[in-house]
């Protein structure tokens, strides 16, 4: 399997967690790591929010933490060399237009599992 799309499927297991752990179901991974990029400030700590949830599921979250001033930089020449160190980046709006301009991101529309977003958007919701 592609290692790009293994990730992001952890991944979106990962983000899948913020629901499902509130509803008592936590998906399965085989002990994959998924390495995140950000800044070492509050953005990074919310990851630790859900650590043991993580943990449970089989997935290990690495942070690579940077600078407020050299985020950006350590991001674009990643992004420019291709080298895909990261999995998942933690970014500044302000950056969206240069990133997603140049086809740095990856949409993860298509990976989406429906039925959880229909639930998790239903239950935010109020609904059932």
């Amino acid at each position: 399997m592609n290692k790009l799309f293994y990730h992001l499927t952890a991944l979106l297991g990962a983000g899948a967690l913020t629901f499902s752990s509130a509803f008592g179901e936590l998906p399965k991974f085989n002990n994959v790591t998924v390495t995140v990029v950000g800044d070492a400030g509050q953005n990074m700590e919310s990851l630790n929010k859900y650590a043991d949830d993580f943990t449970k599921a089989g997935i290990t979250i690495k942070q690579v933490g940077a600078t407020f001033t050299g985020l950006y930089d350590k991001l674009k020449t990643d992004f420019v060399a291709g080298s895909g160190d990261y999995d998942m980046v933690i970014f500044y709006p302000s950056y969206i237009g240069d990133f997603a301009g140049n086809g740095y991101l990856e949409p993860l529309d298509d990976l989406m599992n429906e039925k959880l977003y229909r639930r998790s958007s239903t239950r935010n919701r109020g609904g059932g």
